[in-house]
């Protein structure tokens, strides 16, 4: 390409002249520039560019242009600083609604956190953690959870909240190095909440044993197992969680979200560390937790365990932490268990009224035929259901409850009666049941 300057200098040579006028204040804005080519030449029109105005990209904005150009546009502009802001708070925003709008949650915290670097403020940072809490903790996703919180606390360092929340997704993620490591960070350091304090006050004595556990991973599970539990017996759970997956994967077509922690201890260690009645056989509290007697447990017994504790885990997942209710959680996977394994669930216990099934559940723990009662009639209205409207009906019926959490709709919308209009259709067959049994 040859220059202005050049072009200017050969007044007497095959080339346009420009005059001499070409430096005063009315210069023309468009300028001929001539290219040699041999043959003739080539004439180009540059024109110069065109301010840009804060109104400019505030219409580019509004109008669905979130380019990165516009990006770069707003922090390269000359403005006041809380113009700018106002202009990047629209872009973000408008970013993160079009993300929202599509259902792609990571997505759309990855633009709220990201619009941190320009505006450290307060609401954006709650949105994040709201997300985070809602969309990935509470429905087991913990590494996740990590991966974000870390992003968040380089905006708010040392941010209590933050540092909690990881906590817990350390714990539920078997993580207990990185949990005593954080803790003995900021025991000192942090005014922690008062339920934090008690949460780790409360795990000291399982954290320090389980530091040393062995761990096995096979899909969708991460295993940690006392050396007190022989590897036979770890494969033999690994298998039956598989078994498990695919069962209720066929019944309800659920798969795990994401990988779910699973604790296997000695029965000495089981009734050491997990705070639960004599009779349980498992435990799920966002780990599922399984005693065995190594080298020495009912292969039938263990296969019904881990299939229950999976179900409260799956059920978990896909109901973003809530276990809706104790009937229906327990029903759920008392029917996965028995099903699962051909097993004919028989009354047991003493008769009680399935509107007090859950005030049993809490209240009544300890007594044994009570809660036997609870478990069967809670097994026994997940059965009908699904014997009368097909196991789609449940994985509907959870669907429906995550649109409004209201357990009443989401059976009405399903199948036409709420828990309480079919209770009292229940109530007759199950006393009869009962009856029949000698035990009323």
């Amino acid at each position: 390409m040859i220059s202005l300057a050049f072009l200017l200098n050969k007044k007497n040579e095959k080339f346009v002249s420009f005059r001499k006028s070409i430096t005063s204040l009315f210069f023309i804005s468009v300028i001929l520039a001539v290219y040699s080519t041999g043959c003739g030449a080539e004439k180009k029109i540059i024109i110069p560019q065109k301010e840009i105005s804060i109104n400019d990209i505030y219409s580019d904005i509004e109008s669905g242009n979130l380019s990165s150009e516009i990006l770069d546009k707003i922090i390269s502009i000359e403005a006041q600083e809380q113009d700018k802001l106002k202009l990047l708070s629209l872009y973000y925003g408008k970013l993160a609604e079009n993300e929202k709008k599509n259902g792609d949650v990571e997505s759309y915290l990855a633009i709220i956190i990201s619009s941190l670097k320009y505006n450290n403020n307060r609401a954006a940072y709650r949105t994040a953690l709201n997300i985070i809490y809602n969309e990935f903790f509470l429905r087991q996703k913990y590494e996740l959870s990590v991966y974000y919180l870390n992003q968040l606390e380089n905006f708010f360092p040392d941010n209590k909240e933050i540092l909690e929340a990881k906590a817990y997704s350390y714990y539920y993620l078997q993580n207990i190095y990185e949990l005593e490591l954080l803790v003995k960070k900021y025991e000192d350091k942090k005014n922690f909440s008062p339920e934090f304090l008690k949460f780790i006050g409360g795990i000291k004595n399982e954290l320090s044993d389980e530091f040393n556990f062995y761990q096995y991973s096979i899909p969708n599970f991460q295993i940690f197992y006392s050396h007190q539990v022989d590897y036979d017996t770890i494969m033999l759970i690994a298998n039956n969680l598989s078994s498990a997956v695919d069962y209720c994967n066929n019944l309800f077509h659920w798969l795990p979200d994401n990988r779910i922690t699973v604790i296997v201890y000695s029965q000495s260690e089981y009734r050491k560390f997990v705070r639960i009645p004599e009779w349980s056989s498992g435990f799920f509290d966002g780990k599922i937790r399984i005693p065995v007697i190594s080298g020495n447990s009912p292969q039938y017994s263990l296969k019904s365990t881990v299939f229950h504790e999976y179900t409260h885990a799956l059920q978990y997942q896909k109901t973003s932490g809530n276990l809706i209710n104790y009937w229906f959680a327990e029903g759920l996977a008392k029917y996965v268990e028995c099903s699962g394994l051909n097993f004919n669930y028989k009354p047991s216990g003493e008769y009680i009224l399935a509107k007090d099934i859950n005030s049993v559940f809490i209240n009544n723990k300890s007594e044994f035929n009570k809660i036997s009662s609870a478990y069967f009639q809670s097994y026994y209205i997940m059965k009908n259901v699904i014997d009368r409207y097909g196991a789609i009906a449940i994985t509907n019926i959870i669907q429906n409850f995550n649109k409004n959490r209201n357990i009443n709709r989401a059976f009405e919308k399903e199948i036409f009666l709420t828990p309480e209009q079919l209770f009292e259709r229940l109530e007759y067959e199950i006393k009869e049941l009962y009856r029949s049994s000698g035990l009323l």
